[in-house]
């Protein structure tokens, strides 16, 4: 039986641990010339929330990527949508790999050079992501 990879050219499963690893060193990943670095976007981690704990299936099927597909996803400061400042930048593209990951690139602005440096420093090293639930399951 074949198995189809699903990622960008030179992705591997097997790397994919060591790639998005939380270390106090710039994510090998980061291109500074390109202003990008590929990161976990969301792993669907449990959380506690006031009626339960959610947990997110994060699958092709689970899924839909059609917005970060296109682009239009910008990334945000905090979750902050007032204002130009809080866009630090844009998702430019996302496939899964045992997670949802994804390629962000950098705006050439003071906050995104600023949000760019400490990825590169390795101070930063997690994105949070929004989302919407359109559907519910009780597990």
């Amino acid at each position: 039986m074949k198995t189809t990879m699903i990622g960008p050219p030179g992705w591997s499963r097997l790397s994919e641990a060591k790639r998005y690893a939380s270390t106090a060193s710039a994510p090998r990943t980061f291109n500074a010339d390109q202003r990008t670095v590929e990161a976990v976007l969301s792993r669907g981690s449990p959380v506690v929330r006031s009626y339960g704990t959610e947990k997110l299936r994060i699958s092709k099927s689970a899924v839909d990527l059609s917005r970060l597909q296109s682009g239009g996803v910008p990334l945000l400061d905090s979750h902050n949508q007032y204002g130009i400042d809080n866009v630090l930048g844009r998702v430019q593209t996302s496939w899964f790999g045992g997670a949802l990951v994804g390629r962000v690139k950098f705006n050439e602005t003071e906050q995104g050079q600023r949000a760019m440096g400490m990825i590169e420093r390795g101070e930063l090293s997690s994105f949070s992501v929004g989302y919407t639930v359109n559907s519910w399951s009780r597990l």
